[in-house]
């Protein structure tokens, strides 16, 4: 991978446009970035990693804003860069995220998204690969074959970070390992040992779980059925229902739970279960057999006395139903008269039905003639007198009304066309007045729009002037308020000083004050010293003045004098509060005097009137200059609305005038049509308001005719007929047992009245039957030999002796359901222990297996995990780190021998750590001079660098090697330079140099003052107050500026 161009603006430090030509420095093969501390020599490598990656290298890939701050707010950063990698040649372009300046967003800005677009050459032509980021950064990872994390230490070698990764402990040195090397997939073999091994163990652990089930379940069965059994055999027990069948049940082992049990010694104790179960059940169907004999002789005496007392209550329901069916004689014969009476009239049915219908047919069609009449009057025809009612006058005037109507018809089209002309006639004359108005209008809008425009411009050229001055009045009322404001906080502000002046005077008095009381208290209490040193005296204890141990005559005083060391303490402690308080409200004085004087420096001793006069015609020219811009803009669209409106009237005058004539011309034409028509049309309507209106009229009159005449023929018919069939009924009624017509109806049935009175007849008759044969059943006699027996009704004596029996049997049949339990429990019992058993025999090879491989797969996962009986305590993701570290020690080591004229060679050490920490990533320094092995902290600042810089080259060819061999033709290496001698610097420049073999570009990173004269290509980054710049020098007579 070689870099060919590197263009950046507003990125880092660098605020205008900088490109670099790295081609022109690969003719040299090694140049020099070298700046000041601080220009941004780093910023370059950033650039470059940015470009590639997205993100920059190391600690600072977590910076959130990457744009310059010396650039301008609305400058876009991006970086570019043109390389070659694999034979083909890509140009990146990335910008950050940034905030670009917006006036309408809130906040002033708008988040700019990073995007990125990637070209490749072909054929001298640029071709776009891809515009999203996260498909140009997949190809970009396809095309370099590092990551972010591989490149920055393979192609910019930060030779800081390898001294510090020299002197690592082993777990710090590991975690730049796994950065660099693909060891993931041992740490998931890891991992997949782990999780093997913690299933198997789960899996052993379940399979004992499972074999302990059966334990457990038996020894609750055990527990559950010791009442049953009765250990002491003698069956006694205090309820006699509750059988006790006298087995000794096993006991496992005496106070060991059933999860304690040796699971191999359990075999034992299932087949002891096995055989008290099976004689438990055994007892217990003994036990069921004896209850159920008892149980049946109770029921069958219970079902002879239950049958005697349902005897006698069938024998007294059956009187009941006697009683209840005599009550009802009187309408039993009622029902058989009504049934006799409807069979006379049946025989009438015929003449009184047809009586019915002629009746009902005749009203109907008097009906209809009454309102076929009221149609007819309706519509305007009347009648002189009934002769009139004749059907066939009718239908002859209906006729003639008809062809009267017909004629009409023909007629009724010319009264539309009428007034068709008439409704032209009225829209040419709107017309005309249409475009006589709009003539007018426009003339009128014309001399308008002439006026408004000559006023519109003298009051633009009147107001230019004051608008053109807005910006020095904004300035004046900025300024002006300004002032205000000072003034404003200046009255407050010398309150404030007016108040901490008093308050720290009351500070200083209350302190003073205080503190001569305190004075005073410690006064008197060095006055009473002897009351007090007597006060601490107890028998026995010496006199600290004399030594006595006897005290004759101790001091007396008028006080205590602990309570006077107690007081003056807190007088002191009030008297140092007191002073704290002076001195915060001194603090607050020179803060208040600042405030003041601040206030001041801005005008806020001014005059306050003539401040406020200043600002209020300040405002007032500022806010008459923004109404002048705002008129002036709403006069240049007014006049521009003038404008458009002229040329829009010049065509309505001329359609308004072409409006005109055409409808002029239309009206001299309709005048004489619409004069005769009115004149014909006059004679034909014969005074009705129009034709349809006379024409609607015939018609209805022919539509009200017919139906009456048909009505009034229907309405004789039916009066002739009802006649007729009121004399055929007369003759019938004579002879039969109805005085007439009503009394016949009357006394008809419908054929569901018939059927339920002749229903309840026989029903009647029916229950008289049941009645006789339930009073001459098997059950009454019975019950009735048992009265005749007894002397009275059996059923008291019957219901005392079926009372007794149901509760013998109550008895019987709960014994017998308590030993029917305890047989199918004991049952039941025999069988799940059986089951259990041989579950039990299932799982004991099920557990052995299960807990083989969980022993083994343990093992193993300790072994990778370095524990166990691992010797080296080294991991298995560790030891493919440490076979890479060994390779990086041998590839140091060839640049190391240089560097130090072989002395010095790096070697890997998997000694064990010391307190059982993890092992195999050690590195020493072999001196070939003393023949010793050196831990990389006893080297010289110079000897480190050295070893650090061969193992970054020795780390940058393996990690190189690894990704896939990709050639690295632009290398940089990063800083450490100054702490060598010259002939150690020499030593390490040759090192280098052999980087250059190949073609490839070494660039040395560093502000040392020696290598700037040994190097004649340079990067130059140079620092200043608008950003930084780039300058490169690619030989002595080759020299251009990077800057845009």
């Amino acid at each position: 991978m070689r870099l060919h161009r590197l263009e950046m603006a507003a990125f880092g430090p660098f605020a205008a446009r900088q490109s670099i030509d790295f081609d022109s420095l690969a003719e040299h093969g090694l140049f020099l970035l070298n700046g000041a501390t601080g220009a941004g020599k780093t910023s370059v490598l950033d650039a470059v990693c940015f470009a590639l990656y997205g993100g920059l290298p190391g600690a600072r890939q977590g910076s959130k804003s990457l744009k310059s701050h010396h650039a301008d707010a609305s400058a876009e950063p991006f970086v570019e860069l043109e390389f070659s990698a694999q034979g083909r040649r890509f140009e990146v372009r990335r910008t950050p995220a940034w905030d670009r300046p917006s006036a309408r967003s809130k906040n002033g800005s708008t988040l700019q998204q990073a995007t990125t677009q990637l070209r490749e050459l072909v054929d001298n032509e640029w071709e776009a690969l891809s515009a999203r980021n996260d498909e140009a950064a997949s190809l970009l990872r396809d095309v370099l074959g590092m990551d972010r994390e591989q490149f920055t230490r393979v192609a910019m070698l930060p030779q800081g970070e390898f001294a510090a990764f020299l002197r690592a402990d082993p777990k710090d040195r590991e975690k730049l390992l796994e950065s660099l090397f693909a060891t993931g997939r041992f740490a998931d073999v890891e991992a997949e040992l782990a999780s093997m091994a913690q299933e198997a163990e789960a899996s052993a652990a379940k399979a004992e779980t499972a074999a302990r089930i059966p334990v457990r379940q038996l020894v609750a069965e055990l527990a559950a059925h010791r009442e049953l059994a009765s250990a002491d055999g003698n069956g006694a027990s205090e309820d006699e229902d509750s059988p006790q069948l006298g087995v000794t049940l096993p006991v496992p082992y005496e106070g060991v739970a059933a999860d304690e049990l040796a699971l191999a010694d359990a075999e034992a104790w299932f087949r002891a279960a096995d055989g008290s179960f099976e004689e438990l059940a055994q007892r217990a169907q003994a036990a069921s057999a004896r209850a159920r004999d008892e149980a049946v002789a109770a029921r069958l005496a219970e079902e002879e006395c239950r049958r005697a007392v349902e005897d006698a209550a069938e024998l007294a329901a059956a009187r009941e139903r006697r009683k209840r069916w005599e009550a009802k004689a009187a309408d039993h014969a009622a029902r058989l008269d009504r049934l006799d009476r409807s069979r006379a009239a049946a025989a009438l049915r015929p003449e009184l039905e047809e009586d019915r219908r002629a009746a009902a047919a005749c009203a109907a069609a008097e009906e209809e003639l009454r309102a076929a009449l009221g149609a007819a009057a309706a519509v305007g025809w009347t009648s002189a007198d009934d002769d009139e009612l004749s059907p066939s006058a009718l239908r002859a005037e209906a006729g003639n009304t008809r062809a009267e109507a017909a004629v009409l018809a023909e007629r009724v089209p010319l009264e539309d066309e009428l007034d068709q002309l008439i409704a032209e006639q009225g829209r040419a004359v709107s017309a005309a007045k249409r475009g006589r108005e709009s003539l007018s209008r426009l003339e009128a809008e014309r001399s308008y729009l002439d006026r408004a425009e000559a006023e519109l411009v003298a009051e633009r050229e009147r107001i230019e002037p004051i608008a053109a001055a807005r910006a020095g009045d904004e300035r004046d009322e900025q300024s002006a308020r300004a002032v205000m404001e000072a003034v404003k906080e200046y009255g407050s502000a010398a309150g404030l000083l007016e108040t901490a002046q008093q308050l720290l005077l009351r500070r200083r008095a209350e302190a003073l004050e205080l503190r001569e009381q305190w004075l005073d208290l410690r006064q008197e209490r060095l006055d009473h010293t002897a009351f007090e040193l007597a006060a601490r005296l107890e028998d026995g204890m010496e006199c600290p003045v004399c030594g006595s141990p006897d005290h004759p005559r101790p001091a007396v005083g008028d006080d205590d004098p602990l309570r006077l060391v107690d007081r003056e303490k807190a007088a002191a402690a009030a008297a140092e509060a007191g002073v704290e308080r002076e001195r915060s409200a001194a603090s607050d004085l020179a803060e208040a005097r600042a405030k003041v004087a601040a206030v001041v420096a801005r005008g806020g001793d001014a005059d306050p009137d003539k401040g406020a006069r200043v600002l209020a015609e300040a405002s007032a020219r500022l806010k008459h200059a923004r109404a002048a811009e705002e008129r002036l803009k709403l006069i240049s669209q007014q006049l521009a609305v003038i404008e458009t409106r002229r040329r829009e009237a010049a065509g309505e005058r001329e359609a308004a005038a072409t409006e005109l004539a055409v409808a002029e011309a239309t009206l001299a034409r309709l005048s004489g049509e619409i004069e005769q028509r009115q004149s014909d049309l006059i004679e034909w309507r014969a005074g009705w308001a129009s034709l349809s209106a006379r024409h609607s009229a015939l018609t209805a009159l022919v539509r009200a005719l017919e139906p009456l005449a048909d009505a009034a023929a229907k309405a004789a018919a039916g009066r002739a007929h009802a006649a007729s069939a009121a004399e055929a009924l007369c003759a019938a009624l004579e002879g039969s047992r109805f005085a007439d017509a009503d009394s016949a109806r009357n006394a008809l049935l419908t054929e569901a009245e018939a059927q339920a009175l002749q229903s309840a007849v026989e029903s009647h008759l029916a229950e008289e039957q049941a009645i006789a044969g339930l009073l001459s059943s098997a059950a009454a006699r019975r019950a009735l030999a048992a009265e005749q027996d007894t002397g009275s009704e059996a059923a008291p004596q019957v219901h005392e002796r079926l009372e007794a029996c149901q509760r013998e049997l109550a008895r019987a049949e709960a014994a017998l359901a308590t030993a029917q339990t305890a047989q199918h429990s004991a049952v039941a019992a025999r069988g799940r222990c059986e089951r259990l058993h041989k579950e039990f025999a299932q799982a004991l090879p099920v557990v052995s297996s299960a807990r083989a491989r969980a022993d083994l797969l343990g093992e193993l996962q300790r072994t990778a995990r370095g524990s166990g009986d691992n010797r080296l305590r080294m991991s298995l993701h560790r030891y493919v780190l440490a076979a890479r570290l060994e390779q990086v020690a041998v590839a140091a080591t060839e640049r190391l021998a240089v560097m130090s004229d072989g002395r010095f060679s790096l070697e890997h050490s998997d000694a064990l750590a010391a307190r059982g920490a993890a092992s195999g990533l050690g590195l020493e320094v072999f001196d070939a001079w003393t023949g010793q092995r050196r831990d990389p902290s006893t080297l010289s600042g110079g000897e480190s660098f050295m070893a650090s810089l061969a193992l970054a080259l020795g780390l940058a060819d393996v990690v190189q090697h690894e990704a896939g061999g990709i050639d690295i033709e632009t290398l940089f290496v990063d800083e450490g330079f100054g702490s060598l001698d010259e002939q150690t610097l020499e030593q390490v420049m040759e090192a280098i140099e052999g980087l250059r073999d190949g073609g490839r570009t070494v660039g040395l990173v560093s502000h040392v003052a020696e290598l700037k004269q040994r190097i004649p290509a340079q990067i130059r980054v140079t620092k200043g107050r608008s950003g930084s710049s780039v300058a490169v020098v690619a030989g002595a007579d080759t020299f251009y500026d990077g800057g845009a």
